[in-house]
């Protein structure tokens, strides 16, 4: 989660001149807004608040992986990457209202 954050900052990099100066000065901007112990100790307080109210809910929010899906394949016995799969196959399935209504209060609400 904190590299994620990390990647998050860096990825807004703003130049103010394609010069050198320009580069370098927009360069000490970025990582000057980068503060490693804080990211890092903010999410360790996030994760550890989830374990402590032992809330799979709670730690699935603050565990922002996306190889998550890919990953459980193998632990209910899928081929790698036929855990997506299968939600698709279940949403045209006949349990699609039950899945929807089982996911909905983890997915925000679009207009």
């Amino acid at each position: 989660m904190a590299e994620r954050r990390i990647q998050y900052l860096l990825g807004a990099f703003s130049k103010s001149s394609n010069d050198k100066a320009g580069l370098s000065s927009a360069l000490g901007v970025t990582v000057g807004r980068i503060d490693v112990n804080v990211i890092y100790n903010e999410c360790k307080v996030e994760f550890d608040k989830a374990i402590a109210a032992n809330s799979l809910d709670e730690l699935l929010r603050v565990y922002n992986r996306k190889s998550l899906p890919t990953r459980i394949s193998g632990l209910l016995g899928l081929a790698n990457g036929e855990y997506k799969k299968l939600l698709v196959r279940l949403m045209k399935g006949p349990k699609r209202q039950d899945l929807v209504a089982a996911l909905q209060k983890y997915l925000p609400t679009l207009p």
